[in-house]
């Protein structure tokens, strides 16, 4: 996975999960967000997303290489595959 600079996380990241990201990323930007302040412009900005963030966010999402869901069901957001994106 390339050319990664933003991460947005949708649930809580520990300090530790920060730290691995950041040895593993050193330049990448993670931006942490809760409901009700998800913003269209903060899923536009990310190359990964960690969390359920709702599917239609992310139809549009330029940048996106990578959703990382915190639950098993994907129904959803199969349609990303068929965007290369890593699910």
């Amino acid at each position: 996975m390339t050319n990664i600079n933003q991460i947005l996380a949708y649930f809580p990241l520990t300090d530790d999960h920060k730290e691995t990201i950041k040895s593993l990323l050193p330049d990448v930007t993670i931006h942490e967000v809760r409901w009700p302040n998800l913003a269209q412009a903060d899923v536009d900005a990310a190359d990964v997303v960690f969390g359920n963030i709702p599917a239609n966010m992310l139809d549009a999402a330029p940048n996106l290489k990578w959703v990382h869901l915190s639950s098993a069901g994907t129904d959803g957001y199969m349609h990303l595959l068929d965007r290369g994106i890593v699910l």
